[in-house]
């Protein structure tokens, strides 16, 4: 069943205001009223003349497939943060080296000297190794988010009327130094997977309940695993009128991480909210957040945040068969909670279909 029936005004009211808070959020730097008052305008112009709308929380139709493809890459300015923070990560590496060099004198000078080593030497030592130790701890958080793309591909398949399942596949890169291999740019690939399966236990012509199971497998090059599994309650509300139409959607996660980059606590949380507007011929602006909170070992994805806006096209290609084909073109946001200073965005590209 299609999420699509009547649109209620404070439904696309809250939504509009909530678009155009995350937008001013994202400008903060221009400080020009008239530019504010021209987007409300323009908003309210096209409300009166949209169409319809769909939300991710609806199952697809029994037999039929949902196919979704996404790339995304850095834009210049989170690359030359990243760049920042890849020579101060190379700076405390070398740091960390002369320290080793120095602490190693002092052993070779007792040794040499066939004696113990004094107090004073004893003292200099243990300062070393606090200064070595925080000095790797800062080098590794500077290592986060060095994200440079991402590319996902999701299938989804209408069991029954009640009843999905899916998969999606995701490949990533992230580049920052390695010293141990010389390279000061070198590229990491990452791959993950999820299944999941959707079962909708509550529907009616408004609001739609699901709940999601989902197991999902990541890893990077040579680097451990990371598995989690999730159960997420996810419930939209979605209605047109006869010009315009709009759709809001939560979902509320329950986390168990897998693997040795999290902590003693296993158990995380993710909350996501996404709303959008439907105007005519097809197009529909919408926003996506989503946080998530776990004891991870790095502080600094202890509390993250992912912010998306996005404009899509809708185009049906009946002669081919296609029921709906989807472009999309958005700008995302992701970074820590804990220390703004690690955040990345760039510009973001879709599509979607049903089969």
């Amino acid at each position: 069943m299609t999420p699509n029936k009547l649109c209620e005004l404070p439904l696309c009211s809250y939504i509009i205001i909530r678009l155009f808070v995350q937008f001013k959020l994202r400008i903060g730097e221009i400080q020009k009223i008239a530019l504010y008052k021209f987007i409300i305008t323009v908003l309210i112009v096209l409300i009166w003349s949209a169409t319809e709308s769909y939300a991710g929380a609806w199952l697809p139709e029994v037999g039929t497939y949902n196919l979704y493809f996404s790339h995304s890459i850095l834009d210049a300015r989170s690359r030359k943060i990243r760049n920042m923070r890849k020579e101060a990560f190379i700076d405390m590496q070398n740091e960390i080296q002369k320290l080793g060099m120095v602490k190693n004198l002092i052993y070779k000078k007792a040794s040499d000297l066939k004696r113990e080593l004094l107090n004073s030497e004893l003292r200099n030592i243990e300062q070393i190794n606090r200064d070595i130790d925080l000095l790797k701890q800062e080098s590794s958080e500077l290592t986060s988010f060095s994200d440079e793309s991402s590319s996902y591909f999701e299938l989804e398949y209408g069991l029954a009327e009640d009843h999905s399942f899916g998969t999606k596949i995701g490949y990533k890169t992230d580049k920052f130094a390695d010293l141990n291999s010389g390279d000061t740019s070198k590229t990491r690939y990452g791959r993950e997977i999820d299944i999941f399966y959707k079962y909708k236990f509550f529907d009616n012509e408004s609001l739609v309940a699901i709940i999601r199971p989902k197991i999902h497998f990541s890893t990077y090059d040579k680097q451990k695993s990371l598995g989690y599994s999730d159960f997420e309650l996810l419930i939209g509300h979605s209605r047109i009128k006869k010009n315009y139409g709009a759709y809001f959607e939560c979902g509320i996660i329950a986390r168990k991480y897998y693997g040795s980059i999290i902590g003693n606590n296993s158990i995380g949380y993710v909350l996501s909210m996404q709303e959008g507007i439907k105007f005519g011929r097809g197009f529909t602006v919408s926003n996506y957040t989503e946080y998530e909170k776990a004891k991870f070992v790095n502080i600094l994805y202890r509390r993250t945040i992912y912010d998306q806006v996005s404009i899509a096209k809708e185009i049906t290609f009946d002669s081919l068969g296609l029921n709906c084909f989807t472009a999309q073109v958005g700008y995302f946001w992701k970074g820590s909670l804990v220390d703004r200073f690690y955040t990345v965005s760039g510009p973001i590209f879709s599509v979607w279909l049903n089969l």
